[in-house]
């Protein structure tokens, strides 16, 4: 299972939207990608959290940074927790990431 549809999931069982803010260059010239989050109970205009991932080389990287993040702070500071069975590789890839 993929980090999208596990975070997807998650975020509907949560009543949050997120989507991808983007992913351009630091002043290194790494790429970094944020996801904002908002909620789904009313139409909010700003996002209730934004994650950003680790400057990273790839782009790809960046992104999958940003998505394990989000995971982590879904799971550890919203307090609600993830039961997928493909989560806990994602969680041991996030502590070599942070």
């Amino acid at each position: 299972m993929s980090l999208k549809i596990i975070l997807c999931e998650a975020m509907n069982k949560l009543n949050y939207h997120w989507y991808e803010s983007g992913t351009p260059h630091t002043r290194e010239g790494l790429h970094q990608t944020s996801i904002e989050v908002q909620s789904t109970s009313f139409h909010a205009v700003k996002p209730i959290f934004t994650i950003y991932g680790k400057a990273l080389p790839r782009r790809c990287e960046a992104k999958e940074s940003a998505l394990i993040l989000t995971l982590f702070f879904i799971d550890e500071s919203l307090g609600y927790k993830i039961g997928d069975v493909h989560y806990v590789k994602y969680l041991l890839l996030a502590n070599n990431i942070r």
